[in-house]
């Protein structure tokens, strides 16, 4: 297990274990970033399916337009975990930044926030929804008290 993973609460570690999940289970050759907002969103309880809901983006149109857009691959390699492609593990680096800066274990919202700033197709499917980073950030901050 990452070294990283001690410092993500218990829900965000879920949502990536789901992102790993749906990789293997549709025979992806890594995790991306697409895999780890589905991941958000099938956990279901972390901050930032509270922040995307609250915007009221419809999740399961999110999560089948994630599915569509991954498709079914035909790798076949993997024994039991998916590696995470280089945008995954750039967007892992910037949620510790985040956590950092705002002294609390690594969030949902760390990660989704950290999606945003990437460019990669999360945020073009995210940008249809009408979800930015300036948006999500306002709503995390009415959702996440600060740390004093």
């Amino acid at each position: 297990m990452h070294a990283f993973y001690d410092r993500m609460t218990d829900r965000t570690r879920r949502s990536l274990e789901a992102a790993n999940k749906l990789a293997f289970d549709r025979k992806h050759p890594l995790v991306t970033n697409l895999h780890v907002l589905w991941g958000m969103i099938e956990e279901g309880r972390n901050i930032a399916f509270k922040v995307l809901s609250d915007m009221k983006v419809d999740l399961k149109v999110l999560k089948a337009e994630i599915e569509e857009f991954l498709g079914k691959g035909t790798y076949s390699s993997h024994d039991k975990a998916v590696c995470y492609d280089e945008d995954v593990r750039q967007v892992i680096c910037d949620a510790i930044s985040l956590s950092i800066k705002d002294k609390t274990d690594i969030g949902s919202h760390h990660l989704l926030l950290a999606i945003l700033a990437s460019d990669t197709p999360a945020v073009r499917i995210l940008d249809r929804f009408n979800v930015t980073q300036e948006l999500v950030d306002a709503y995390v901050g009415a959702v996440v008290k600060p740390v004093s």
